[in-house]
């Protein structure tokens, strides 16, 4: 390792100006606390490190033992010449935004960019998303005409340990028999219900609206359970006179594939293993994307696109049609959603799906366009020497988002939500666009990627300007979205290492997501992912925090680990997994196709979802 990498990461671990200026400690009042360990960890990667009391840890037992080459190798193609320099010739402590500024040039580029060209950055972003129409869509999309899904996330009940382990993490699961008045899926589905019933009085629609509403859990043997509890909470919700609810949990999926997509095709159904709703993120998002094809040829031709909603977000019916003119469904069933546009370099696209925004229920009385990520103007802290996500998130929100579309021209996106997506099930059927399943956080974001990569179906995301859903998540999730704060940020920094090797997989660049999406495409992200994770380790042990620190520590490394494991190096199983799932998908889409000319195989599927309608 070079001798200014071994500068830059003792500073980041020795006594010194730049410890002094976050107030990091060198002698930790535990010695084999997670404080401790993780500044220990950080010297083991210098393989220099003086004797020190807070270095307690033999390097055989140091927790990035595994990581080290990984991180070693990537250090070592990274110029850190000018930062070493800075870091050598400091005799007092520099201001925390200018260290901070100093790191990113070398370890986050685009916080960097962003950084040094806010302003400039958003004119930037919207100049290269803008689109030119060259052909409408032969079919427009209508009101009626739009399947809505949203998952249901379940937990445990808190006061019944449950008897399986936990193997999937979700933002704010419901847990459990959670009171209607506590209840995301009963609060989603009222604000749904009263959409429908705002546009049937305004003459939009006739009747009710079509929703399916998956079911994923957080730990085995919850299924069943789980399934009845959200039924439960479909009819505390009162919602059927303006909405057909279906809830399809992972049975149904398996009789679906088992009865009736394997047997269309001939296949076995270990082939169309993607096809469920149990597991990360990743897996459950495409399937809400992907059902809408199955719906169209078993259960309703007339539905010819599908948009996502999350539970903590409703659409204020009467605030979006004093704003834009227009309604929900009005501002969904957009014109060109469907249209081909020419890209700014000359490139043919096909406007295939669509995205919104959202605005945070605090800050609605501004006004729709009120962003709900600003520019930090806070102080770095030290977990964000080497990334702070705000920054290019904010730039991202501010020029995809709050486009209000005034200059007339027609954008596409990059940067979307979980909730407020759509797409065409034409679209949908010829591209077949997918996340892969072992994608844990920013599904949204990693469904585009696979259609931006050379060669892929050019397909990409219509900017609907004012189609906004008010985010009511602080409110209602607060208490089980504390719960799962250390996994978050676990998973937040698994997406580095994801993301980059997906990107490369796919022959991506960074400036093909740019600026949110692309800041986690980077050079070195498995050194990003385990230093951020042990600068906040020592920053959360400084502060109190010791027991969610040590959990981050033990946790977060044994994750990281694995995540470089199976994405990273020459024994990466990251490729062959897409493959596999890609070829999963073909063969989903070609069951879907061979039901056209199967009645006995439709009635089938038409059973098995019948059967999953809330009565």
């Amino acid at each position: 390792m070079t001798a200014a990498v071994t500068t830059v990461l003792g500073a980041l671990c020795e006594t010194g100006p730049l410890l002094d200026a976050f107030d990091i400690p060198t002698e930790w009042p535990d010695q084999s606390g997670p404080g401790a360990r993780a500044q220990a960890s950080i010297r083991y990667l210098t393989r220099s490190a003086p004797p020190s009391t807070a270095d307690t840890l033999e390097p055989q037992v140091d927790p990035v033992q595994a990581l080290a080459p990984m991180i070693v190798s990537e250090l070592e193609s990274v110029d850190c010449s000018d930062l070493a320099s800075w870091l050598s010739a400091l005799h007092a402590s520099p201001t925390r935004q200018e260290a901070a500024d100093r790191f990113w040039k070398v370890f986050a580029p685009a916080t960097a960019e962003v950084r040094a060209h806010e302003v400039a950055s958003v004119d930037v972003i919207r100049s290269h998303r803008a689109v030119e129409v060259v052909r409408s869509p032969a079919v427009p999309i209508r009101p009626h005409e739009v399947l809505f899904t949203a998952n249901a996330l379940i937990g445990p009940d808190p006061q019944q340990p449950p008897k399986d382990a936990q193997r999937f993490v979700f933002d704010h699961p419901v847990p459990l028999g959670a009171p209607p008045v506590a209840s995301e899926i009963v609060h989603g589905l009222r604000g749904l219900a009263d959409a429908a019933a705002f546009e049937r009085a305004r003459g939009t629609v006739n009747g009710r609206l079509p929703v399916l509403v998956s079911v994923s859990t957080t730990h085995d043997g919850l299924g069943a359970e789980a399934t009845a509890d959200v039924r439960r909470s479909v009819r505390a919700a009162d919602a059927s006179n303006d909405l057909e609810v279906f809830i399809v949990d992972e049975a149904a999926t398996h009789r679906l594939v088992v009865e009736v997509l394997a047997p269309v095709v001939g296949a076995s159904p270990e082939e169309l293993f993607v096809f469920g709703v149990e597991g990360p993120y990743g897996r459950h998002y495409s399937f809400l994307k992907a059902v809408a094809a199955l719906w169209q040829a078993v259960m309703d031709p007339g539905i010819q696109a599908t948009f996502k909603v999350d539970f903590d977000q409703v659409f204020p019916q009467d605030q979006l049609v004093r704003e834009t003119g227009r309604s929900a469904l009005q501002l969904i069933a957009h014109p060109s959603w469907g249209a081909a546009a020419v890209e700014s370099d000359g490139s043919t696209i096909e406007l295939g799906m669509i995205a919104g925004a959202l605005v945070n229920a605090a800050d609605i009385g501004d006004g729709l366009f009120t962003p709900d990520v600003v520019m930090p103007t806070s102080a770095p802290q030290f977990s964000h020497l080497l990334f702070r996500k705000e920054i290019t998130q904010a730039v991202s929100t501010e020029a995809e988002m709050m486009d209000d579309g005034a200059d007339g021209r027609v954008r596409q996106r990059i940067h979307v939500t979980g909730g407020t997506t759509g797409i065409r099930v034409d679209s949908l059927t010829r591209a077949q666009p997918f996340v892969p399943s072992f994608v844990g956080r920013a599904e949204d974001q990693a469904y585009l990627m696979a259609s931006l990569a050379p060669g892929a179906p050019p397909m990409r995301t219509l900017h609907v300007p004012g189609l906004f859903m008010r985010h009511d998540a602080a409110t209602i999730a607060a208490p089980s979205a504390s719960d799962a704060s250390a996994s978050k940020t676990i998973a937040d920094l698994e997406r580095f290492i994801l993301f980059t090797a997906y990107a490369d997989h796919l022959g991506l660049d960074a400036d093909a997501l740019a600026p949110f999406t692309g800041s986690y495409v980077i050079p070195a992200p498995v050194t990003i992912a385990t230093l951020s994770l042990l600068l906040l380790v020592m920053e959360m042990d400084r502060d109190g925090q010791t027991e969610l620190a040590r959990h981050l520590l033990e946790q977060g490394i044994d994750r990281l680990t694995r995540t470089a494991g199976f994405a990273i190096g020459e024994h990466a199983r990251l490729p062959q997994a897409v493959q596999r799932e890609r070829t999963s998908w073909s063969t989903y889409y070609d069951a879907v196709g061979r039901l056209a000319a199967d009645d006995g195989r439709q009635a089938d599927a038409r059973s098995i979802l019948g059967a999953c309608a809330v009565e």
